[in-house]
């Protein structure tokens, strides 16, 4: 059975791409406690599922310092927006 736009594809969407939603909030949280325990680099990744246009989408910065985070070659053939300074991944819309 195909979603319609219902209002839970909505709520789980904003949870999985906005920086300030609860599930985000938790997850940054264990992924800070994963890089304390292991001592490594660990990222968390924002969704994006949807966008109006390419050159749009380029232009994305940040969603928490607002630098620039596209990368020319995405990681892992998935991942074209990295932020070193704040741990994030995302993508570029579907």
């Amino acid at each position: 059975m195909a979603c319609v736009a219902c209002g839970e594809c909505e709520w789980a969407t904003n949870q999985l791409s906005k920086l300030d939603s609860q599930l985000t909030k938790q997850g940054l949280k264990i992924c800070k406690n994963i890089k304390k325990l292991t001592k490594k680099e660990v990222y968390y990744y924002l969704y994006q599922g949807t966008g109006e246009r390419l050159e749009t989408e380029l232009k994305r910065v940040c969603p928490s310092c607002g630098d620039k985070w596209h990368q020319d070659k995405a990681l892992h053939e998935i991942f074209n927006f990295i932020c070193n300074r704040c741990h994030l991944l995302s993508n570029i819309a579907w």
